[in-house]
């Protein structure tokens, strides 16, 4: 399954289209997730289909552990605690991978890229979908994208660019300096 293209298809098939669309609470509603808070950690209900998040979260903590835990109901049957250590931890990586799609889907990037330049991607990216920069270089770090440095005179210029093949490099390199 490309987790991707299954998110993208999710996403417009409920008029999800861009950043700001992305409304956790409304998806947790659509998946028929009841998201309550309350003063305890973090806990999540799969048979009940319930998430009690911790009350506090700031809102871009919130929005990633929501996603974090809306992905392990979309991704897993069952909870953790039963779970064999190797297989929760690998549960976790899961989710952690699959809140970053969530939150920033490649359909959504590849559109926001083309409008931000400069050397200040990230934090514009971060600024867009309500995350943290860490979660932002991590999605880059998903889509195996590469900051292209490149010095010219006295200004740096930063592009990213998709690793799939030497070719690309070479036309973004080509692209930038153009």
């Amino acid at each position: 399954m490309d987790l991707d293209k299954e998110i993208e298809r999710w996403y417009r098939l409920h008029d999800i289209y861009t950043p700001d669309d992305i409304d956790l609470d409304r998806i947790a509603q659509v998946l028929g997730v009841d998201v309550r808070e309350w003063p305890g950690h973090t806990v999540s209900f799969y048979r009940r289909r319930i998430i009690l998040l911790r009350t506090g979260l700031s809102e871009i903590e919130r929005r990633e552990v929501l996603a974090h835990e809306l992905a392990h109901f979309v991704l897993h049957c069952g909870g953790q605690a039963e779970a064999a250590l190797a297989l929760a931890a690998k549960q976790e990586w899961q989710a952690e991978r699959a809140a970053r799609k969530i939150l920033i889907p490649l359909f959504m990037l590849r559109e926001s890229l083309r409008d931000f330049s400069g050397s200040n991607v990230v934090a514009s990216l971060s600024w867009l979908y309500r995350v943290s920069s860490r979660l932002v270089l991590r999605r880059l770090e998903d889509v195996r994208w590469i900051a292209i440095r490149i010095r010219q005179g006295t200004k740096f210029m930063i592009g990213l660019v998709a690793i799939e093949g030497l070719q690309m490099v070479v036309d973004a390199i080509v692209g930038i300096l153009t």
